[in-house]
């Protein structure tokens, strides 16, 4: 018994043709979009870039580990401004207040000049509001917020105050009560420099002493790349 014979006519062979080349494009389109997944998705703002911001390809001399800074700190009726320099692992600083005073910074050691030479110490004999100047725990509160407005290189931010006693306490805190949060707000030079940092954890001061307090600090950059070598 003869098998029947399938016939197709031109059109049939046509629309066959067309419906692999179709199911062949799926396939492909699902195997991009899984390539495409695991890519990591781009940060809605962009990261401090203080110790390590790209610098310009064509300015060599520009680098993150060079730079002058002046930090301005207003903590309750104290106002203090500390004023220094950056070159590679070194920093050279002086705290100026009720009267000045010189340090300097090589790596993780603190030295303070006392009668004409460095003594070293502990960076919490220093100022105890120096740990929320710290840049790495800055671009840590960063990436823990949302920026509330973007505009011309500005990046305004509300910090949580859970963030902030999570990032420099152990104290336990009720973590579904309604608190208050804080500002942060991070200027950009239009080489992606770091140009202007403020902060105003004045609420979480406030939560810690139990009454009103004012803790503001404005934080300024510049001069990335014209910082000679000094020596300490």
């Amino acid at each position: 018994m003869k098998k029947p014979k399938i016939e197709m006519n031109r059109d049939t062979i046509i629309a066959i043709v067309g419906l692999v080349f179709f199911l062949v494009l799926i396939i492909l389109a699902r195997m991009g979009g899984g390539e495409e997944s695991l890519q990591p998705e781009a940060s809605p703002t962009p990261d401090i870039p203080i110790y390590s911001p790209e610098a310009d390809e064509d300015d060599e001399e520009v680098t993150s580990d060079n730079y002058h800074f002046t930090y301005t700190i207003e903590k309750d009726a104290t106002k203090e401004v500390i004023d220094g320099k950056v070159y590679a692992s070194k920093a050279k600083f002086s705290i100026l207040g009720a009267s000045k005073e010189e340090y300097v910074k090589l790596s993780n050691s603190y030295m303070r000049l006392v009668n004409g030479e460095y003594q070293v110490i502990d960076p919490t004999q220093i100022r105890d509001y120096l740990i929320y100047l710290d840049l790495d725990g800055i671009t840590t509160l960063q990436s823990f917020s949302v920026a509330k407005n973007e505009e011309d290189d500005i990046y305004e931010y509300e910090i949580e105050i859970t963030d902030l006693l999570d990032q420099y306490t152990d104290l336990d805190y009720d973590a579904f009560a309604d608190y208050k949060t804080d500002k942060m707000t991070i200027c950009y030079n239009k080489k992606g420099y770091i140009k202007e940092i403020r902060l105003d954890y004045s609420n979480y001061f406030s939560y810690l002493s139990g009454k009103d307090s004012v803790f503001k600090v404005t934080m300024e950059f510049d001069q990335y790349g014209e910082i000679s070598d000094f020596e300490v």
